[in-house]
């Protein structure tokens, strides 16, 4: 999984591109929890890039939904499409977490910060 982080105005954008599963979540960890300390914004997650969401996934964003909550930010997710909509439509996420139904990506002109994980 590649991680971008784009920072506009209000809010902090990440661009999610590949899988968003066991292994990856393991290596991004530390960096979405540096994320939560560094940044007093609410956070966009651009998942139009992601073409897999497994429990470990799923178990992240409501991580990053219930930290951002407690100090009065917002999780917004953009993008969604196939299994990572799927998914997130089944388990009902979509009721809890706010979904952006535009179909294109979120466009940044600000310079991201690329992360990999493998």
């Amino acid at each position: 999984m590649e991680l971008a982080v784009y920072t506009q105005d209000e809010t902090t954008t990440l661009s999610v591109c590949g899988e968003f599963d066991a292994a990856s979540v393991q290596e991004m960890r530390p960096r979405f929890e540096e994320l939560l300390e560094t940044t007093s914004r609410s956070i966009v997650i651009d998942m139009s890039g992601c073409t897999f969401l497994d429990s470990s996934g799923i178990g992240t964003l409501v991580f990053l939904f219930k930290r951002l909550a407690t100090s009065g930010r917002s999780l917004r997710l953009g993008g969604l499409a196939g299994q990572p909509r799927e998914l997130i439509t089944f388990l009902r996420i979509d009721r809890v977490i706010d979904i952006d139904d535009r179909r294109h990506r979120v466009t940044v002109l600000s310079n991201p910060q690329m992360v990999e994980a493998a």
